[in-house]
């Protein structure tokens, strides 16, 4: 297992410092540590994202669980929210559950500061969430920045004023200038531009004027600022001077400072030359920014040669109107929000839009069709992996135009990005790419519809969208049909075969069967692994494991030519899995983690969570029950953050068993009954019926025999219907430990031997120790003591042999056997017999308690020490009978059924005809349960 490294923050680092605020800052910060929803709000470029960016960085010490910063400016559609916030954490969407179910699932404990940064154009989106988890979670708090109020009741809004401005005084002195943050923020950014300017008794009227005419907003003295590098402070105050005169003659409704901002990006698009203004407004298009390449290839022609870009761009950046960004395999250029829609509004007026958008999309689709190869073998932190991801916002807008302009270019878009959004575990945005794709090309049945339909499958299952998996599945294959396209044809049978085997291995396996086969004729190498190994696991679903073994075999080899790591996480788990049942625990413990190593690589939660939850089970009958609890809780922390449906059932069912094994039995049981109902919900029959019987081994424990009868006999009859004859064998040995408590030992008995013989016959070593430990209980509860001491002898070797631990679950209940035996046999006796026990190998001890079986005689006390003849006189005094009735009805004296209520008050401690009627009630619900 790896241990969990996870960031508590993803705050943006900052290119420029920060400058002044001190007073903001407290006011915020002290505001911040007393509500649950404050709000900065303020005109476009106030200072708003600056300010929340500093007060988050002041904040990260009390919020422990994290300090988080979510760029809602970058969505366009506000159902992506959620998902964006999910990503932001560092988690991934829970399959079957709405993302909001999500992050209040995930917050709900955590002392934690999300930071929503630009609302405004999603303002209701962003009330409803911020609204949603502060009321789920107690310890949340949420920082938006919005040009107004969220409106959500409880929320604090804050105006961010303008920065601190110096004296209009023309002889103020230079030291009580650079006093004001205006001033300080100005003479910062100008000095970056031109490192040999200094404020001077001569220019310091002047800058203390424009930054009163710039009313102290911040981005717009920072494009002031970055002026000095080609005009004096003189020049700048006098443009700034002429251009606001003009403003402010407009409607007298509008906020001066809107006017002022919009009057400083007017003045700095004014004095760019003619290449950078219309690079400026063509970047605009890129919706996360871009590459050197890209821009290269969407924004030349009409005034801008490709070999100038890198000039025009380095001047936009001295000019601060473009921002670069070092993260990722490459230097990336954007713009500040404000700055995007300005120049967007100017590229609507020049008339471009269509061109620069339908470029922008050619070369993002040109861009992921040919990166498609790459992440078949990609690793976590490959960097085709790493470029998708921060491409993404582009991704949208591109299919935003596709779904538009050309239908078919949004369906080759979304094929190619099926297992990028696979690998990843980005199911809940693959999907609803693919259902707008999908929408607006039409129900044309064309090759490239049946590709996405079957990607769109794909996605669904491991996001646990089990039947909508297998709709699309279906409707795959039609297509695929229709067109002859076999290529479709495979992967589509090969998920209707995955989906169905989970319920059906049989009838799953005749499907999967037709996808090897159509994916080999297809030369779809990923879709021949994936249905070799996915008909392995159908075999493996009913024990078959030497029969699954060439078709691991095989993919495996074809994994290895392609580099393909989810095919190695999935060999690694597959034997892991089948050493596990034979007892093979080291070996066990190194496939499970070759198998964990490689799905970190790659970054695929599902065979994780899989390996992961098996090494949780092997640790724990190993007698590692703090180090099992421990990794049981990393498990599922993982699967959560990563959104693994498939795994969900599994990861709790092993915290739920640790837990038991540490007498945590309400947490335990939360747990477990979680695991059983994700996979009622599922369909996954192989899940539910071990999760079953883990859940009624706790009720049994705990006292609610009722409630452990319905577990098992739901989970044997989920096993048969499976047919697994371990997953038999585990509902049967609860089943016989059911029987014992109920003093019913034939029942007992017959239940271990049947469990023994299914574990047996296939070589199942790790769970025939417990058999024979059960039936040990059972012969010393038969006074049956010297093979009870010999069962008991063999019960421990074998444990000894396998390296594994009677569970912990009941020890008073073993010790009480144990001294029971020891008196009945006296001390000698009972080691001589234990050590003959001790003694056997595994298929001696079988043998033994085979021969034994026919060996016994009846108890001398309890129900089953009763004769047919005895029984039946309790059934009628049950009935209410009279001596002198049952004698009539049984055809004996009233003297006979005297004698024989004697011996039954002897065997059965009772004293009275009343208390064994109640006895013999409560034997009868009982079995009835």
């Amino acid at each position: 297992m790896r241990s969990l490294n996870i960031p508590t923050t993803n705050l943006p680092g900052e290119l420029t410092s920060f400058v002044g605020r001190r007073r903001e800052l407290a006011q915020v910060g002290e505001l911040l540590g007393g509500v649950r929803l404050l709000t900065l709000t303020g005109a476009g470029g106030c200072g708003k994202t600056r300010l929340a960016l500093q007060v988050a960085a002041g904040a990260l010490d009390g919020h422990p669980d994290g300090v988080w910063w979510v760029e809602v400016a970058r969505l366009e559609d506000a159902a992506l929210l959620p998902a964006a916030v999910i990503g932001a954490i560092g988690l991934r969407e829970m399959p079957g559950s709405e993302p909001v179910e999500t992050l209040v699932g995930y917050l709900h404990t955590r002392h934690t500061l999300l930071i929503l940064d630009n609302c405004e154009h999603l303002v209701t989106a962003c009330a409803q969430l911020a609204d949603m988890l502060v009321r789920s979670c107690p310890s949340v708090t949420v920082l938006a920045t919005s040009r107004a109020p969220l409106g959500v009741l409880g929320e604090t809004a804050w105006r961010v004023p303008s920065m601190s401005l110096p004296a209009r005084t023309p002889s103020e002195p230079i030291t009580v200038l650079r006093q004001s943050d205006a001033v300080s923020l100005f003479l910062e950014r100008a000095t970056q531009v031109r490192p040999d300017f200094t404020i001077t008794p001569t220019n310091a009227p002047i800058v203390a004027q424009i930054c009163h005419d710039l009313d102290g907003i911040p981005l717009a003295i920072e494009l002031a600022a970055a002026r000095v590098r080609m005009l004096t402070p003189e020049q700048i105050a006098h443009r700034l001077g002429d251009r606001f005169h003009l403003l402010t003659g407009g409607a007298c409704t509008a906020v001066r400072r809107h006017q002022t901002l919009q009057a400083s990006l007017d003045w700095s698009h004014d004095l760019l030359s003619d290449g950078e203004r219309a690079l400026l407004r063509r970047l605009s298009v890129f919706a996360g920014g871009a590459t050197l390449d890209a821009a290269e290839q969407v924004c030349p022609g009409d005034g801008i040669a490709r070999d100038d870009l890198l000039d025009l761009v380095t001047g936009l950046v001295d000019k601060s109107l473009v921002s670069t960004d070092a993260r990722g395999p490459e230097m990336r250029y954007g713009l500040l929000e404000t700055v995007r829609q300005y120049a967007a509004a100017r590229l609507a007026d020049a008339g471009e839009v269509d061109v620069l958008r339908e470029r922008h999309l050619a070369y993002h689709l040109a861009l992921v069709e040919a990166s498609e190869p790459q992440v078949l073998g990609a690793g976590r932190d490959d960097p085709v992996l790493t470029t998708a991801a921060i491409e993404l916002p582009n991704l949208r807008a591109a299919l935003d135009r596709a779904t538009v302009t050309d239908p078919n270019a949004g369906l080759r878009l979304v094929a190619a990005l099926t297992l990028f959004w696979l690998f990843t575990g980005r199911y809940r945005e693959g999907d609803a790419a693919y259902a707008r794709a999908l929408a607006a090309a039409g129900e044309a049945p064309t090759p490239l519809r049946g590709r996405v339909l079957a990607g769109r499958a794909n996605l669904g299952l491991y996001g646990g969208a089990y039947e909508a998996a297998q709709g699309w599945a279906r409707a795959a294959l039609a297509v695929g049909e229709a067109c002859g396209d076999l290529w479709t044809q495979g992967r589509a049978l090969d998920i209707l075969g995955l989906v169905v085997s989970i319920g059906d291995p049989a009838g799953g396996r005749a499907l999967l069967q037709r996808s090897l086969e159509r994916a080999t004729q297809a030369g779809d190498e990923w879709c021949r692994t994936s249905a070799s190994q996915t008909l392995a696991i159908a075999w493996h679903y009913q024990d078959e494991f030497g029969t699954a073994r060439p078709l691991l075999d095989d993919a495996y080899a074809t994994a290895t030519r392609l580099g393909y790591q989810r095919g190695f996480a999935w060999h690694w788990f597959c034997l892991g899995w089948e050493a596990m049942y034979y007892g093979r625990l080291t070996e066990t413990r190194q496939l499970l983690a070759r198998s964990i190593a490689a799905s970190d690589q790659v970054g695929d939660p599902v065979p994780n969570g899989l390996a992961s939850g098996y090494l949780v089970y092997t640790r724990l009958v190993c007698g590692d029950t703090e180090l099992a609890y421990s990794l049981a809780g990393t498990t599922l922390a993982q699967v959560l953050e990563a959104g693994a449906g498939f795994t969900f059932g599994m990861a709790n069912q092993m915290l739920g068993r640790t837990e038991m094994a540490l007498g945590k039995l309400a947490e335990a049981r939360e747990h477990l009954e979680t695991a059983v109902d994700a996979e009622r919900r599922s369909g996954f029959v192989y899940l539910l019926t071990w999760h079953l019987s883990a859940l009624g081994t706790l009720e049994r424990v705990d006292g609610n025999r009722g409630a452990a009868r319905a577990c098992a006999a739901e989970a044997l009859e989920v096993a048969q219907r499976l047919g697994s004859g371990w997953m038999q064998a585990g509902a049967e040995r609860l089943l016989g430990r059911l029987a014992l408590a109920a003093g019913k030992t034939a029942d007992a008995e017959r239940h271990i031997h049947d469990a023994l013989g299914r574990l047996v016959a296939k070589g199942f070593a790790i769970d025939i120790p417990e058999c024979l430990d059960v039936l040990a209980a059972i012969a010393a509860a038969q006074e049956r003591f010297e093979q009870a001491a010999r069962l008991l002898g063999a019960a421990a070797a074998g444990r000894h042999r396998l390296g594994i631990v009677r569970l912990p679950l009941e020890p008073e209940f073993w010790t009480s056997i144990e001294r029971a035996t020891i008196e009945a046999l006296g001390p000698d006796s009972y080691h001589r017999a234990f050590a003959a026990g001790a003694a056997l190998d595994t298929g001696e001890a079988v043998a033994y308690v085979r021969r034994a079986r026919g060996e016994r005689k009846r108890p001398s006390r309890g129900w089953d020490s009763l004769t047919p003849t005895e029984l039946d006189v309790v059934r009628h005094i049950a009935t209410g009978l009279t001596n002198r009735q049952v004698g009539e009805r049984m055809f004996i004296s009233v003297g006979t059924v005297k004698a024989h209520l004697s011996h039954i008050f002897a065997k059965l401690g009772t004293a009275s005809r009343s208390e064994l009627a109640v006895a013999a009630t409560r034997r009868r619900l009982d079995a009835a349960e």
